[in-house]
């Protein structure tokens, strides 16, 4: 007030969410996009958008760190599998020590039970398959834990059988937790549970944890 320039110019979005378009569940955010095909999104804190399972969704990032949801057809409600952040995966346990002998070469065994068919044991495998190759710059080997019609032409291999090899184990089991041992990785939980384990690995690898 009674100065020369009263008023100081700000910049403003031009977006606005409206709060009846999102839930956040804690697990997948829901996004209901009222017509629209292409929505700016606006995360929780501490959570990442996993790309949806639905083919015709597409988030993409833009410049200025803003994640778009964009859609292919006309869809009324959206599910985005939620990233957990740190906080959130803090209590999975990581017990015993890795080899230094896991660092070395450029692949990666991931070792999957082919008779398990489920999602959240999917997205886990997915996660640390796209990080190893866009963060940690090694090739993710599809491998199986046995032998299966599945797993013609494909090494089988598990934390009991490594070979030397670095290996990622993934295993459906009541409790959440990563196991180090030898040359492998073992992941375990149910549901989210394996998600978090997985999570936690990378968080790990990148540093942003102990």
């Amino acid at each position: 007030r009674h100065a020369a320039t009263p008023f100081k110019s700000i910049e403003v979005p031009g977006y606005m969410a409206s709060p009846a378009a999102y839930k956040n569940t804690g697990k997948e955010l829901l996004v209901y996009t009222l017509g629209d095909s292409e929505t700016k999104l606006f995360m929780p804190p501490s959570y990442e958008p996993l790309q949806p399972e639905d083919p015709r969704v597409q988030i993409t990032r833009d410049s200025k760190g803003v994640y778009v949801l964009k859609l292919q057809t006309d869809l009324n409600l959206v599910k985005i599998p939620l990233h957990f952040g740190p906080k959130q995966v803090e209590e999975v346990p990581i017990r015993g020590q890795l080899d230094s002998a896991f660092n070395e070469g450029g692949k990666v065994y991931l070792a999957i039970d082919p008779e398990v068919r489920n999602k959240y044991y999917s997205l886990a495998l997915s996660e640390i398959s796209f990080n190893l190759v866009k963060g940690v710059r090694r090739e993710p080997v599809g491998s199986c834990t046995r032998n299966d019609w599945a797993c013609e032409n494909r090494t089988i291999i598990s934390c009991q059988n490594t070979g030397g090899k670095p290996v990622i184990e993934f295993v459906l089991e009541n409790e959440t937790g990563i196991e180090l041992s030898g040359t492998c990785i073992k992941i375990s939980g149910q549901e989210y549970g394996i998600v978090k384990a997985a999570n936690r690995v990378l968080y790990k690898w990148f540093g942003v944890m102990e």
